[in-house]
């Protein structure tokens, strides 16, 4: 058998064979009775090489397969995607639009935090100097003290932490734009498989490849009618976009760049691009309908065990999380084995999940594929005992 580097790919020695190997090399170079047991001072001499010998060849074939996308892991899968122009997605906080009111002229100082409810785990801090003006309201840019997924619904962000004389309220209009964690190797795998398709521009797979690049863009569906008459709305021979975050100006050229020739687009969007050519262009697409869904954890926990009630709840919205546009939500095979995998202590556990509260099943929830299931920390509910 050829060991290392072939035609085949890299073979590698194991430790067994490493061994008998030295014992054959000792017995033909001193003497072919010698005792190389592994109770020998002798044989203990070859255990040892051959230990050292297979962590060699260990190094070697990791070295071999860190070239390799499918199986590069950490930062060699950072150098494998950086080859073709691709770079992982860093964590980002969550951001929000506060409206704080309170007395004319109050000066609102930059990191002054605000909570979204109860929740001290979910801060925001404003990222400009403020002065409240004669209307006695002001709209302040804020950020998530940490990063990942932190959400806040419309009217959530509604406690002051830092407390500041004159400031008296604080509440947001729009949902926050939600932060994501550091982008995993198996999401990048994903992402770089999916961005070398651009190539073949036109494709459904080459224009979300490019929606997927468009900066703050964290989901991208593209559905196509390729028949005479409408379908689900679509008309014919027309393209469906549907994309979560990133601008409108943004998501339009890149749709107008990687689309074919003659394909109209459709949704509920339309954004005005001008071409190269100094022609204004209609472009249309849809933004996600996000589905709510609440959820109650009922859990009986080992005994003498201790079971967090704020890490199951992270848990589940882990769960939401890492859910794509028309993905259900699957309570028992999804989110239970979320549950169980990160938190200790529990002997039994049921999920129930619905889009009312409260909910009473725990039977799939089907979504739509241009919808989105999403879950917020007050919309779940943890019973332990």
């Amino acid at each position: 058998m050829t060991y290392g580097l072939g035609t085949d790919g890299f073979n590698k020695k194991t430790l067994a064979e490493i061994r008998q190997e030295l014992v054959d090399l000792y017995k033909s170079k001193i003497d072919s009775n010698i005792n190389t047991q592994p109770e020998t001072p002798l044989g203990q001499i070859i255990d040892i090489s051959s230990e050292r010998f297979s962590l060699l060849w260990e190094l070697a074939e990791s070295i071999y397969t860190s070239i390799d996308p499918d199986s590069a892991e950490g930062i060699m899968l950072d150098i494998v995607c950086r080859m073709v122009g691709i770079e992982r997605l860093p964590a980002l906080k969550s951001t929000v639009t506060a409206t704080a009111t309170g007395t004319n002229g109050t000066i609102i100082p930059i990191g002054t935090i605000f909570q979204v409810g109860n929740d001290d785990t979910n801060q925001f801090e404003t990222l400009e100097l403020a002065t409240i003006p004669v209307g006695l309201s002001i709209d302040i840019s804020c950020r998530n003290l940490i990063t990942g997924v932190k959400t806040c619904t419309a009217a959530q962000l509604n406690t002051l932490v830092t407390q500041t004389s004159g400031l008296d309220s604080v509440a947001n209009t729009l949902a926050a734009i939600v932060g994501r964690d550091i982008e995993t190797d198996t999401e990048l795998r994903t992402r770089r498989g999916v961005s070398l398709t651009q190539s073949d521009a036109g494709t459904l797979e080459a224009i979300r490849a490019a929606l997927l690049e468009v900066d703050s863009v964290t989901e991208a569906k593209v559905f196509e009618n390729t028949t005479n008459a409408t379908v689900s709305g679509r008309p014919p021979h027309s393209i469906e976009a549907v994309v979560k975050g990133g601008s409108d100006s943004n998501i339009a050229n890149s749709i107008w760049e990687t689309k074919g020739g003659g394909i109209a687009t459709y949704g509920t969007e339309t954004e005005t691009i001008t071409d190269s050519q100094g022609t204004d262009r209609n472009i249309k697409f849809s933004r996600p309908s996000d589905v709510a869904i609440y959820i109650i954890v009922n859990i009986t926990k080992e005994t003498g065990a201790t079971v967090v009630e704020a890490d199951v709840k992270t848990s589940v919205l882990a769960y939401f999380s890492g859910l794509e546009l028309g993905s259900d939500v699957l309570p028992v095979t999804g989110v239970i084995p979320k549950i169980i995998g990160d938190v200790d202590g529990i002997r039994d556990i049921e999920v129930l999940a619905g889009e009312a509260s409260p909910p009473t099943l725990d039977n799939p929830i089907s979504v739509a594929d241009t919808d989105l299931a999403v879950c917020v920390t007050d919309d779940i509910t943890v019973n332990i005992s």
